[in-house]
């Protein structure tokens, strides 16, 4: 690679590790626990978010929330956003917004070494220089990775930030959280659409009353129940987005990953949105 594809590869890192630093001293006593890389269907990079633990709205409550529970992972409800003018410059505009052009190096960087697998290596390569980025941040600022996520969107290709959020971060409950949340959200329109039949109805009813079975709420336990009922006769004749759930929870085998009790109870609660 020539050292101009060098020092363009080095701008994009600096730009990501530069807007990361301006939300950190910024919001860091506000707990954030994702931040967000933006890019069209090139994967050039449009804006970076993020979003805190402080935002989201509880019993206690103080001037910074905004954010209600069921939208923690709803990028377009997120207020703190930047876009830049360039690799290196950031300037405000308003309390949560910067206006920027966007940068296309990743777009040049790989015209002239990959002409025929353009699309797809410019995936790779971003997220290349972006897991180079999360290392130097994490060792800057001495992040708990089990506390804040870094992800990849792009609101046209919808897959890639599944895709990527398990190259990008190790495993975490907050991980799995994201994860169970998005795919569920996947399944929505087709859940409200659903009619519930009688046999659906009392295994969601079994379903909840196994996650409350266990005083104090053991995952494990958990799991293993719910992969008891995937083994009964009646569990291939039902609905297939609870099959798709009664699995999900079976395979909470790693303590990291375990929804809590509130978060499969929510996830049952989609099923009566109908």
């Amino acid at each position: 690679m020539s050292n101009q594809l060098l020092e363009q590869e080095q701008q994009i890192k600096t730009n990501i590790i530069d807007a990361f630093q301006a939300f950190y001293y910024r919001y860091k006593k506000q707990n954030i626990y994702a931040f967000v890389v933006e890019v069209d269907e090139s994967f050039i990079i449009q804006s970076f978010l993020i979003s805190t633990e402080t935002s989201i709205f509880d019993e206690t409550e103080n001037k910074y929330q905004y954010l209600l529970e069921k939208d923690k992972w709803s990028f377009n409800q997120w207020k703190y956003r930047q876009k830049s003018n360039s690799p290196h410059q950031f300037s405000s505009t308003s309390a949560h917004a910067v206006e920027i052009h966007p940068d296309q190096l990743i777009t040049h960087l790989f015209e002239h070494v990959f002409p025929d697998q353009v699309h797809l290596t410019q995936l790779d390569s971003l997220i290349s220089i972006y897991q180079q980025a999360i290392s130097f941040i994490t060792k800057i600022y001495n992040l708990d990775l089990s506390r804040i996520l870094f992800l990849i969107h792009s609101p046209i290709q919808k897959n890639i930030i599944l895709d990527t959020a398990q190259q990008l971060n190790p495993s975490s409950s907050l991980l799995f959280e994201f994860m169970a949340h998005i795919r569920i959200s996947k399944e929505n329109p087709a859940i409200k659409s659903i009619k519930l039949r009688q046999i659906d109805k009392d295994e969601l009813i079994n379903l909840a009353q196994l996650v409350n079975l266990f005083e104090p709420y053991d995952s494990l336990s958990v799991a293993h129940q719910a992969y008891l009922l995937t083994l009964e006769p009646k569990f291939s004749d039902l609905h297939t987005h609870i099959q798709d759930l009664v699995k999900n929870i079976a395979a909470m085998n790693d303590p990291t990953l375990a929804l809590d009790k509130a978060e499969i109870l929510d996830r049952i609660n989609y099923f009566y949105t109908v």
